[in-house]
């Protein structure tokens, strides 16, 4: 949030910006993170559920590479198996919305490059947003990281 960003009205007397510039951007992560583990896990049952399929048929589980922990938690919510949620935040961070692509074209271009894969990708974030999309794809699409 940025309290004075002209947007939206802000309180005052909320504690979570006492002491910060109300000009700045402000992360209330520990509220993120609790949003994240409310709705992340269900969100994945649900399209699961929706496209009439169980976690033993995806092949990879792409989540938005917030920060370790909250991966490491939002997985076991979700009995997501490890081998099959691939991370690469220590590599290069929480990168915001590239992070899905970038594991796309990191740890998962040899998965995909070997055969045809159904994926689940689930994207969340600090605007109390998430979404999440069950794809196909076939193994004859070439997916590589472009670096400038």
């Amino acid at each position: 949030m940025v309290p004075e960003g002209g947007y939206r009205p802000w309180q005052a007397d909320d504690p979570r910006i006492e002491g910060k510039n109300p000009r700045c951007v402000f992360m209330d992560g520990g509220e993120i993170f609790n949003f994240s583990l409310r709705s992340v896990p269900p969100l994945i049952n649900e399209v699961l559920s929706l496209h009439g399929s169980s976690n033993e048929e995806i092949d990879a589980f792409l989540l938005h590479q917030a920060n370790l922990f909250m991966l490491k938690h939002i997985g076991k919510k979700a009995k997501i198996p490890v081998d099959r949620m691939p991370v690469n935040i220590n590599d290069y961070g929480n990168t915001s919305s590239a992070s899905i692509p970038l594991l796309l074209t990191t740890v998962c271009r040899e998965r995909v490059a070997a055969r045809a894969a159904r994926l689940l990708l689930a994207g969340f974030g600090v605007g109390y947003s998430w979404a999440a999309a069950i794809v196909d794809l076939r193994s004859d699409i070439y997916v590589q990281t472009v670096t400038m």
